[in-house]
């Protein structure tokens, strides 16, 4: 992974794209990131509106925002 917060919020991000549903522990196991990195990255990512968590908060996964 790329350093730094836009180096880590763009893997992550391009991750979520290439595997829709993805879910935290898979995003950090694939890019090799600390847990705490993982989530500041994801919320970050949700409050712009980049990604959305679907599902059962221990089954479901993370998706990319359709904007039309």
């Amino acid at each position: 992974v790329n350093g730094g917060v836009n180096g880590g919020v763009n893997e992550i991000e391009n991750l979520i794209r290439k595997q829709p549903g993805i879910n935290a522990k898979a995003i950090r196991t694939e890019l090799k990131l600390s847990q705490r990195s993982t989530e500041r990255w994801l919320k970050q990512l949700r409050e712009e509106g980049i990604i959305e968590f679907r599902g059962p908060s221990k089954i479901g996964g993370y998706f990319i925002v359709d904007k039309k």
